[in-house]
């Protein structure tokens, strides 16, 4: 006869299970933030008048480029110290 499940366990099962939820959901949180920072680059490369001030360009990539390297950072700590 197999025991019945204590409150204790189905309780650690919970927690788990929304631990495991929450860093899905962050991890796809990050890369989403990641895919639209580099759409953003590719309709400014692809129509540089995109840009209000057409003397701003590089500074503007720049910019989106610094959003994606912060959420590739989050990205990779994420995966490194709460893997699952």
């Amino acid at each position: 006869m197999v025991p019945k499940p204590t409150k204790r366990i189905l309780k650690g099962y919970i927690i788990m299970e929304i631990r495991k939820k929450i860093l899905e959901t962050s991890i796809k949180h990050f890369e989403s933030h990641i895919e639209k920072h580099r759409l953003n680059i590719e309709v400014i490369l692809a129509n540089p008048l995109a840009i209000h001030d057409h003397t701003d360009i590089m500074t503007a990539i720049e910019l989106e480029l610094a959003h994606i390297a912060e959420y590739d950072d989050k990205l990779e700590v994420l995966k490194k110290y709460f893997a699952f």
